[in-house]
């Protein structure tokens, strides 16, 4: 360690002397040094008063905590957004397989062949009738609401 970190502290204090000298009593197992031990206990002192006045330096300029937190805002808004269609598209595609599936198992039921290049086409991806006045029944009911 070079000379240009080293510091010397003296406390006048001597009733806070006092209770730093039994803290480090109560504490010497946590530590090697009296020195480790001081510098542990300035560095949380140091960083304690740091955090402490940054809440004062945020405050002082509102109108930058706004517009970040606006803008903070409006990205989480527009995440949400996609992240909502991608659901709703997510949701068509499965709506569409299994109406194909509810489908081919009533033709195959029915004693229809089924023909994979139908399947494909996309013959059986329509939803059913009566889901359909199912969807539009509740549909309009949670618009109702």
């Amino acid at each position: 360690m070079s000379n240009e970190a080293t510091q010397v502290l003296r406390l006048y204090d001597s009733e806070f002397a006092a209770k730093i000298k039994a803290l480090q009593k109560k504490e010497q197992k946590q530590f090697k040094s009296n020195n480790e031990f001081l510098t542990a206990l300035l560095r949380l002192g140091y960083e304690s008063y740091v955090n402490e006045n940054k809440s004062e330096v945020i405050g002082t300029d509102v109108g930058q905590c706004i517009k970040e937190i606006k803008d903070i805002v409006t990205q989480t808004a527009e995440y949400e957004i996609l992240r909502f269609r991608t659901l709703e598209l997510y949701q068509e595609v499965f709506q569409r397989l299994l109406s194909a599936s509810y489908r081919m198992l009533l033709a195959l039921t029915g004693g229809e062949k089924v023909m994979p290049q139908k399947i494909e086409d996309g013959f059986f991806d329509d939803l059913p009738a009566r889901f359909n006045k199912i969807l539009a029944s509740l549909t309009s009911k949670s618009v109702n609401k």
